[in-house]
């Protein structure tokens, strides 16, 4: 069985042909799984959302993936109890992402939310020098 390809809508969703912008995550959603059907193909549905009020609209959407994006501990806190409470069977995953640093992960990973993103271990970290000095006495 081939692995489902990953799509992820922005709220936004500038690169969408339909103007989905104007319709929300719902219908943004149901469009990309009607194309990827229509092609035959299997697809995980990853949508990026800002505030707890996306938050809710994408949960009754039900991508696979949700991805928190600069939320709060307490927001990322209620867009889980609103998961729990909302679509209590559903294997929509939530990804906290954005302004998280080393120094939040704990706070961050106590909120139960399924995966952290910390985007400093790939674009800010600490420079090393590769160089290889050698003393010889």
């Amino acid at each position: 069985m081939p692995q489902p390809q990953r799509n992820s809508l922005r709220p936004s969703f500038p690169h969408s042909r339909n103007s989905d912008r104007d319709h929300g995550v719902t219908t943004a959603v149901d469009s990309v799984r009607e194309n990827m059907a229509s092609e035959g193909r299997a697809v995980a549905i990853e949508v990026e959302v800002a505030t707890i009020a996306q938050v809710r609209e994408a949960l009754q959407a039900e991508p696979s993936w949700i991805m928190l994006a600069n939320m709060t501990v307490p927001q990322l806190a209620e867009a889980v109890r609103l998961r729990r409470e909302l679509v209590p069977t559903s294997e929509i995953r939530l990804d906290a992402s954005g302004t998280i640093t080393l120094d939040d992960l704990r706070a961050v990973a106590e909120t139960a939310v399924d995966a952290i993103s910390v985007g400093s271990l790939t674009h800010s970290p600490p420079a090393m020098d590769p160089s290889m000095l050698l003393s010889i006495d």
